[in-house]
């Protein structure tokens, strides 16, 4: 054992830190694409229903969270709510937003670009999937507020914002997935065998209907909903 002063040299960055991050933006020489984007933000009901500085994922994507052990006991009182927006595709390093103490704070992330990686960095996508496709594990999105185009404003304009006209087309209570959608048990079926496919196709069913032969979970309650307007 050495007892004393660590040397300067312990607290160096590495190369990955001082030459590699962030990870330089996903693009098309010559070109900014923009596409449509269909995401889905689990959030608890006393946060506000909102998506700057947060984090989303598309429907493959949020199986990371809604196939997890226990997840039906984690999200009990939870609301999903389906988005809806256009982004630039240059995609920038995946940032990490939590909602704490009534602020909505991200760590990571490069400035304004829409931040893109593979659920919980896995997959066989390089560098943890900021530009590949994902289709093994989905894709996780962060959506910076200094990224935000106002209203009327495209993405790509002057201003050089990347992402906007977001709609929350719907907002069902995660409960409805697990105790009348049998979420849990289509997980456990597609454990080991990525992708979740066929758990992912109820989320989505959940969300595009209220009409329970189509599998869709009715809307979340206007308790639910007042509350989180209120915060």
């Amino acid at each position: 054992m050495r007892v004393g002063a660590l040397s300067e040299e312990t607290f160096a960055l590495t190369t990955a830190c001082a030459s590699n991050y962030p990870t330089p933006p996903c693009s098309v020489p010559g070109s900014m694409q923009v596409t449509t984007l269909d995401l889905y933000r689990i959030r608890s009901a006393s946060e506000p229903d909102e998506i700057q500085n947060r984090n989303t994922g598309d429907a493959l994507g949020d199986m990371a969270f809604l196939c997890g052990e226990e997840a039906g006991k984690t999200y009990n009182g939870s609301v999903i709510t389906h988005w809806r927006l256009t982004a630039s595709t240059s995609w920038g390093q995946y940032a990490y937003c939590v909602y704490r103490s009534g602020q909505k704070v991200c760590a990571g992330g490069t400035d304004r670009l829409v931040g893109r990686e593979s659920g919980f960095g896995l997959g066989s996508g390089l560098l943890q999937g900021p530009c590949s496709e994902n289709a093994d594990c989905g894709s996780w999105f962060s959506l910076p507020a200094a990224g935000q185009c106002r209203p009327g404003e495209a993405v790509g304009s002057p201003s050089g914002c990347t992402w906007g006209e977001a709609v929350a087309l719907r907002s069902v209570a995660a409960s409805c997935l697990f105790a009348e959608r049998l979420l849990a048990a289509s997980c456990k079926r597609e454990q080991g065998h990525a992708p979740f496919a066929k758990s992912a196709a109820i989320l989505v069913a959940a969300l595009a209907s209220s009409d329970p032969e189509k599998g869709g979970c009715p809307d979340a309650p206007a308790a639910l909903s007042r509350q989180s307007i209120m915060v």
